[in-house]
């Protein structure tokens, strides 16, 4: 019997380093993805924060000049954006400490339901504050909360958000894959979300140059049909095991699993309504018989 050239342990450990390798490899490019994805929020800066920049900044001009007689000062201006801006963050503080107790007593299903209600809501009181710009500053004597409804929409957008679509993903993409599968889920998943937000960071702006005041119309339609395929799509996964939850997605698409295969003993036993022995009395039998 001859011995091989190259030991099995050798071989195998050169197997594991070639492994290791590729993995490295394909870790380092899902890092990266990562990195640059959560890094340069374009999508979520552009369309949420920005975009209603040169309507707050002409809502300050106007009412600091019709109050003091004399246009803001630029440093002003820049301050109180900033603060504006600064008050968003509400919104997702907001929507971080309800996502917790409405994913447990709603479901995943119905709080990404809800929030995307809530967030088209937000999208078209956007729209119509925009489109009746000229209205709203000319009444605003008569009613002083109508110029603050844009403030209003962009933090119920950012709460809306963080407390169902920001979170709940996650959850539902760990609860429908098995551990063998959530990596390469979880990898898939992340690249397509911030891909979604690069090209929503760069069309955004020709979207707002050909729409004008309209342009939330887009996002809120989007909303529509993912809340319409969450509805009939998505089953509910609160207390549910991934055996059900493959059940439910087979029942809705009237496809179902092949049955498992149980023993033959097994199914005599049920046949029969054979009671199982137990295994005390099992064991005082084999004492008793004198084989223990």
């Amino acid at each position: 019997m001859k011995l091989s050239d190259k030991d099995p342990a050798a071989n195998k450990e050169s197997d594991l380093e070639e492994k290791k390798s590729n993995w490295s490899c394909s870790l380092i490019v899902a890092s990266l993805l990562g990195a640059f994805g959560s890094s340069f929020l374009y999508g979520y800066n552009l369309s949420v924060v920005n975009a209603p920049t040169p309507y707050i900044k002409a809502f300050y001009n106007e009412t600091w000049e019709r109050r003091r007689g004399y246009p803001i000062d630029p440093d002003t201006l820049t301050l109180l954006w900033s603060v504006t801006v600064s008050i968003f963050a509400i919104g997702g503080l907001v929507g971080t400490f309800m996502v917790k107790p409405m994913g447990k007593f709603c479901g995943r299903k119905c709080t990404l339901l809800v929030n995307n209600i809530f967030a088209i809501t937000a999208a078209l009181l956007m729209t119509l504050f925009f489109g009746i710009l000229t209205v709203t500053l000319t009444l605003q004597d008569h009613a002083p909360w109508i110029p603050y409804l844009s403030i209003v929409c962009i933090l119920a957008i950012i709460a809306s958000f963080c407390s169902g679509p920001g979170g709940i993903p996650f959850v539902l993409t760990g609860e429908f894959f098995q551990q063998s599968q959530r990596p390469a889920a979880f990898i898939v998943a992340g690249t397509v979300n911030w891909l979604s937000n690069f090209a929503v960071g760069l069309l955004f702006p020709f979207i707002q140059k050909s729409l004008g005041t309209y342009c939330f119309l887009v996002f809120a339609a989007i909303c529509s049909a993912g809340a319409l395929y969450l509805y009939f799509v998505l089953p509910e996964t609160k207390n549910r095991t991934h055996a059900e939850i493959s059940q439910a997605f087979a029942k809705r698409n009237k496809a179902f699993p092949p049955a498992e295969k149980t023993d033959s003993a097994v199914t005599d036993d049920k046949a029969t309504n054979r009671p199982k022995p137990e295994a005390s009395s099992t064991l005082d039998n084999y004492i008793k018989s004198g084989i223990i």
